[in-house]
């Protein structure tokens, strides 16, 4: 199962389409204002059982109902050799079902696979037919927000923030140009993925929260009683207040649910956690559980 710094920062790209387009802009034979609608296309791309193609997002840009380019995003963790053969799958597919061009944006925290993945590959022993994707790692997020994005700053604290609590000052500053539901769920990922400990330094040292937004989602503790308990208690705690959670979205639970959480571990609680925040049902919260 992904990890929860794989599924906060797939989410940050779901969460904003417009984003994906403006990282990509210079690669555009348009403009973004030409674009009137971005949206998400299928990422399962083949059904045959021993050529499962399933990136973590694929976008389509469109204008007056015709796909201008899709977007394939996938966040890399660790250098898999494997992806060398799937992703020229993805383009190809993409560019069959959509009729369209396809980029591959490569979002990746480690910059081991940053150098890993920047490298030209040859389809055929010629060198006369290569791919390439655009790769957003650790030295590109280190350079300034080039279109002073809020998403751009998420993004470097989810990199960065453990260590430079600097950043995830600046990232939270840039959360209030957001409307307040895209900041809950921005503020709630970072919450998940960085330690206590970063944000009992953070809270000391910036005397946060100073926001009244700020305040709220800090006495809620949502994000750090969910994410980060160790112990027996500290689980049994994060379970009632998931469960809680749900009650307030879907309704009283029924039995079969209750019982699901009750033994649910601690890595199916977070990431159940980080799906209520966008699921729509019950269903999609325990999804291959």
């Amino acid at each position: 199962m992904p990890g929860d710094q794989h599924e906060a920062m797939v989410e940050v790209f779901r969460q904003s389409p417009r984003f994906i387009g403006e990282l990509l802009a210079k690669n555009l034979s348009f403009g973004i204002h030409e674009i009137d609608e971005f949206q998400f296309g299928e990422s399962q791309l083949s059904k045959a059982p021993l050529h499962k193609l399933s990136p973590d997002l694929l976008l389509l840009m469109r204008r007056r109902q015709k796909n201008l380019m899709a977007v394939i995003v996938e966040v890399q963790r660790q250098v898999d050799g494997r992806k060398e053969e799937s992703w020229p799958m993805y383009l190809i597919s993409t560019a069959y079902r959509y009729h369209c061009p396809v980029e591959l944006l490569v979002v990746t925290p480690s910059p081991q696979v940053e150098r890993w993945a920047q490298k030209k590959r040859m389809l055929n022993p010629r060198g006369t037919c290569c791919w390439q994707p655009e790769v957003l790692g650790p030295s590109l997020l280190k350079a300034a927000n080039p279109a002073q994005s809020p998403q751009w700053d998420v993004l470097r604290a989810m990199v960065f923030g453990e260590r430079d609590l600097g950043v995830l000052h600046r990232a939270l500053q840039s959360l209030q140009d957001l409307d307040e539901p895209t900041q809950s769920i921005y503020h709630d990922l970072l919450r998940r993925l960085l330690s206590t400990s970063t944000w009992r330094n953070f809270e000391m040292a910036y005397q946060y929260p100073q926001s009244d937004f700020a305040k709220k989602h800090h006495q809620t503790g949502l994000a750090e009683g969910l994410a980060e308990g160790q112990a027996q208690g500290e689980a049994s705690a994060r379970k009632q207040m998931l469960e809680s959670l749900l009650t307030a979205k879907f309704g009283i639970l029924d039995a079969q649910t209750k019982e699901q959480l009750s033994k649910g571990s601690a890595e199916q609680l977070q990431n159940w956690a980080i799906r209520l925040l966008t699921a729509e049902s019950l269903a999609e919260i325990f999804e291959d559980s």
